[in-house]
């Protein structure tokens, strides 16, 4: 049976079941690098996404914006 060893999360470390493990295996460095290339990769994700959010609500706003300012004419 192939058991997993827990690391923590994202959020936190928690190496007390990899430090437990006995074996062939350091399973303490093998958690902290696997936490490490998650936070690598979340870290640009989220950055990416609040780009993309501010610059849709600024195009929003600015079209909201021109919209409200031009004039409406009646064509009838």
């Amino acid at each position: 049976m192939d058991s997993k060893i827990k690391c923590g999360t994202g959020y936190g470390t928690d190496l007390t079941q990899a430090a437990a493990t006995t074996g062939q295996h350091n399973f303490v460095d093998q958690c902290e690098t696997a936490l490490l290339m998650r936070r690598l990769w979340t870290i640009p994700l989220v950055a990416i996404c609040g780009l993309v959010l501010l610059a849709v609500t600024t195009t929003s706003a600015i079209t909201s914006a021109r919209e409200s300012l031009v004039p409406h004419h009646d064509m009838a």
